[in-house]
């Protein structure tokens, strides 16, 4: 059962992270009101295919855990709202990142135009990383080339960090 909800403003409560089975809640309320903070976890702990809702009073923030086949975060939210929360959804990216996003998308969709979707951005930046490894190791100590070995790691890692969707999907792990 949902507590009485006192009148007068009610409390912001921000969602800061969603991914399907998980949601990050902050507010202030959480650190200020023990009771309020009980309320919102008693709230979500109703909701079917909850797990679990963890509270910490010192960041002020909610966690919750649910089946996403059980339950959705609308619902979730609504169960909240419900309790006496002012929901509020904190913007994702700002205008920038999302013109840096969009610019190496257009970038990509570009190069995969140009060789008629035999490479794309990722494979091009591992390669050119690549080349600059062994451009180095032959130059030497030129002082505007990093160090070959460093380059080498770098097309590596990024090439790794791209495709490692594809290794698990084969079952393989990507070492680290």
């Amino acid at each position: 059962m949902i507590a009485k909800i006192a009148p007068g403003p009610r409390p912001k409560v921000v969602l800061v992270y969603h991914h399907p089975g998980r949601l990050r809640l902050r507010a202030d309320a959480l650190v200020q009101s023990m009771s309020f903070a009980a309320r919102m976890s008693d709230a979500v702990s109703g909701v079917g295919g909850v797990a679990r809702v963890a509270h910490n009073a010192t960041s002020g923030s909610l966690l919750i855990e649910y089946a996403p086949e059980r339950t959705d975060a609308d619902v979730i939210l609504g169960a909240l709202a419900d309790a006496g929360a002012r929901l509020e959804v904190r913007p994702r990216r700002s205008d920038a990142s999302r013109a840096v996003v969009g610019a190496a998308r257009g970038l990509n969709a570009q190069v995969d135009e140009a060789t008629r979707g035999l490479a794309d951005l990722h494979g091009l930046v591992s390669f050119a990383l690549g080349v600059g490894a062994v451009t180095s190791l032959v130059l030497g100590r030129q002082p505007r080339w990093p160090r070959w070995d460093n380059l080498l790691f770098w097309s590596y890692t990024f090439f790794r960090d791209v495709h490692v969707r594809d290794l698990e999907r084969t079952g393989r792990r990507p070492p680290r």
